[in-house]
């Protein structure tokens, strides 16, 4: 995921020349209305996909009464399986020990960027064309919506979920999006548009 983190944000980068209609360089005598070239100089952004986030199972606590009757690693995938089918929930049973949320805690991805809070099961690892989990495979939560806003006000999270969707041993998520758009005006200050607030849904459809 960190070196996948780095290639997005650092070396991805989007030519001048490809904003024919001169929408975004609004006055090309100015630096600041220059279409931004780097991922991380754009005011808004999202990142939707599979991030391959896994729970690290070797990280995750277990008391003496969870582990009763099992080795630790046993217990440790019974947890995971106990969050997977409803006995917790991710964010407060997991998330500590979640790979992405481990490297946004000690910087080493994704760390300017926000996740809605997740609500829903697992997105990996179902059985062929149907809704039981692999009971050979830990479940984890590895499809992700991520967002980075230069105005954290900028970007409201309206919903954050999981599809049906079972052609694939993964599942599909989406998430809905509340955007206050900003628009440079002549004197090169930020203006607030009348109409600002816009609806964008991100999907991240997946399939193995």
């Amino acid at each position: 995921m960190k070196e996948a983190y780095s290639l997005l944000v650092d070396n991805i980068k989007f030519s001048q020349s490809s904003d024919k209609a001169g929408l975004y360089n609004f006055n090309p005598t100015e630096t600041l209305f220059k279409r931004p070239t780097l991922i991380r100089e754009h005011p808004i952004v999202f990142v939707a996909g599979d991030l391959n986030s896994k729970i690290m199972e070797e990280k995750v606590f277990v008391s003496a009464d969870e582990s009763a009757g099992m080795t630790e690693k046993k217990a440790r995938v019974s947890k995971i399986w106990k969050v997977a089918i409803g006995g917790g929930t991710f964010q407060d049973d997991l998330q500590q020990f979640d790979e992405l949320h481990i490297y946004q805690e000690n910087s080493s991805a994704f760390l300017d960027f926000v996740e809605p809070k997740i609500s829903f099961g697992p997105t990996a690892h179902f059985k062929a064309k149907s809704n039981v989990l692999n009971p050979k495979l830990v479940p984890c939560w590895r499809h992700r919506i991520v967002h980075s806003s230069m105005d954290r006000r900028a970007v409201s999270n309206l919903n954050y979920a999981i599809g049906r969707l079972t052609t694939s041993t993964s599942r599909p998520i989406s998430s809905c999006y509340l955007i206050n758009t900003t628009t440079p005006n002549v004197r090169g200050s930020q203006r607030r548009r009348s109409n600002a607030s816009r609806r964008s849904s991100v999907e991240s459809t997946l399939t193995n």
